[in-house]
């Protein structure tokens, strides 16, 4: 599947950035388009780092995670930390293979749970590389993002790799795209973001075959509330009032 569909180019508006301007773009060589053939402005600002779409009225998809701790606040227990194996004082280690903006992992981050993150599109990573930065510079979210990391790697590759070992994981986690429905919420920015930079995901029930070969006694996968499982029938599920947790248990 190609990772790129449309093409992004790089600006930089903050002359004082101008290093870490040039190191974003050695890593993003081969990436990146030249500004007036790019579907995409990829911003170094001040502010942080930017996705713009040119010649569009969406606003700019920018990841910050401040947000999101009035959502952690407001719930005992998020399905998604139940559906790792969150209970009592276990606090599961989580491989989220679909990193994507991270806000899945953040909220497992918050319940104390060790992410490690795996992301394909390179642009996509460094989005999400300059949210963590920038959280790591505020006192009530330094502590979350440190038990966060982030690989610029495809996870089958990742997977399917000599050196990986499952014994440094209580559980691998899919966050697939979902299905294009034609309804609202298939059409929030971050999702439109999403489907012209890396496309659909088709192949998520390889990936879901991949994690289940592992030593990883469980696998997440999270789904629209009716769609259908990616794969083999799950051990059990957790429903929401949108979403739904397939859960696959090794030995279940």
């Amino acid at each position: 599947m190609a990772l790129m569909r449309a093409t992004t180019a790089l600006e930089n508006t903050a002359p004082a950035l101008k290093g870490e301007f040039e190191t974003l773009r050695e890593r993003l060589a081969g990436q990146l388009s030249p500004k007036e053939d790019a579907d995409f402005l990829l911003v170094l600002s001040v502010r942080g780092l930017e996705l713009r779409e040119l010649g569009g009225t969406t606003k700019p998809l920018r990841i910050d995670f401040e947000p999101m701790l009035g959502r952690r606040q407001t719930q005992k227990i998020e399905p998604v930390a139940r559906a790792v194996g969150l209970k009592g004082e276990l606090r599961p280690r989580v491989l989220d293979l679909t990193a994507g903006l991270g806000q899945d992992a953040f909220i497992l981050a918050s319940y104390g749970c060790k992410v490690h993150m795996l992301e394909r599109s390179p642009i996509i990573a460094v989005l999400l590389e300059d949210g963590l930065k920038r959280a790591q510079m505020e006192p009530k979210l330094v502590d979350i993002v440190g038990r966060m990391s982030l690989q610029v790697v495809d996870a089958k590759a990742f997977l399917t790799a000599s050196t990986f070992s499952g014994e440094g994981y209580d559980a691998l986690y899919i966050d697939p795209m979902y299905p294009e429905t034609g309804k609202s919420a298939a059409k929030r920015k971050e999702m439109r973001f999403f489907r012209a930079l890396v496309g659909s995901d088709d192949d998520a029930d390889e990936l879901l075959g991949y994690a289940l070969n592992t030593s990883v006694r469980r696998v997440v996968v999270k789904r629209p509330l009716k769609a259908p499982p990616l794969g083999a029938k799950p051990s059990a599920s957790l429903k929401g009032r949108t979403t739904r947790f397939d859960l696959y248990i090794r030995g279940a």
